[in-house]
């Protein structure tokens, strides 16, 4: 009876332990596009991860959708914030050994301005002080790309890896002014 009683109690455990939660993760780009007529220039400006979790590796696409939401929040609440000198809450959302769902973004590059955690500050600097081949204005674009497995993204380009492109409105930026501001001393 012991030994049957045992039995049963190992299963449970075990069956207990195959619903943990995994985490999967889906990656993107925020980069700005610059449009002066000769083309498109893309300047990187940051890299995300989107994690997200579910129950076990029969919902690993469960977990890659809830990654996909997190990339999209903190792309979005980005976006919207685009001249707060601060990373976004849903942008700093992962904890390290977490199996929650979240994102974090992470700035391309130490960029010597006052407002390094600005996405307009940060590719206007970018776009003005670095590539000083544009004197006045430039018109720009804020986008970029996501990355994963299926449920990441919704276009495959290889082997288990998809992609999809977003992209805001244009964006003029005023190089001479923000020189004559300071912004590339």
């Amino acid at each position: 009876m012991n030994k049957f009683f045992f039995i049963i109690i190992s299963s449970m455990f075990l069956s207990l332990t195959a619903v943990a939660d995994i985490t999967r993760n889906c990656y993107a780009s925020f980069d700005v596009f610059i449009k002066d007529g000769h083309g498109n220039a893309n300047i990187g400006l940051a890299s995300l991860v989107g994690q997200g979790s579910c129950q076990n590796q029969l919902f690993a696409n469960k977990c890659r959708e809830n990654a996909r939401k997190a990339l999209n929040s903190c792309i979005s609440d980005t976006w919207g914030n685009r001249h707060v000198d601060a990373i976004q809450n849903s942008c700093n959302s992962i904890l390290n050994g977490s199996s929650h769902s979240g994102a974090k973004l992470t700035w391309d590059g130490i960029i010597p301005i006052e407002k390094d955690n600005q996405l307009t500050a940060r590719a206007s600097y970018q776009v003005c002080c670095v590539n000083r081949k544009y004197s006045n204005e430039v018109t720009v674009q804020f986008g970029g790309r996501i990355t994963g497995d299926s449920k990441c993204a919704s276009t495959k380009i290889g082997n288990n890896l998809y992609q999809d492109e977003f992209a805001f409105s244009d964006y003029q930026m005023h190089c001479g002014t923000l020189r004559e501001q300071g912004l590339c001393n």
